[in-house]
């Protein structure tokens, strides 16, 4: 885990958008949040939420997004 962290301010890490859609998509192939955790130190919270905001849902064919992601809105 060297070249994820892009540089600290204060005690918090900040993580490339690469690292994080890694952990996202290996979340996605069936790794449980908890598996992530274990081998990557982060806390559950801090995968959790990358994954929800990454986390889109279709009701009645339009599409919503979880999180803070720009979603569109399918006809």
């Amino acid at each position: 885990m060297t070249d994820e962290k892009t540089f600290t301010t204060n005690t918090a890490i900040r993580y490339t958008p690469e690292f994080k859609q890694t952990l996202i998509d290996l979340h996605e192939k069936g790794h449980s949040l908890k598996k992530l955790h274990e081998e990557y130190g982060l806390s559950l919270d801090t995968i959790r939420k990358w994954v929800q905001v990454a986390t889109v849902i279709a009701i009645d064919h339009q599409w919503y997004c979880l999180g803070s992601r720009l979603c569109h809105v399918m006809p």
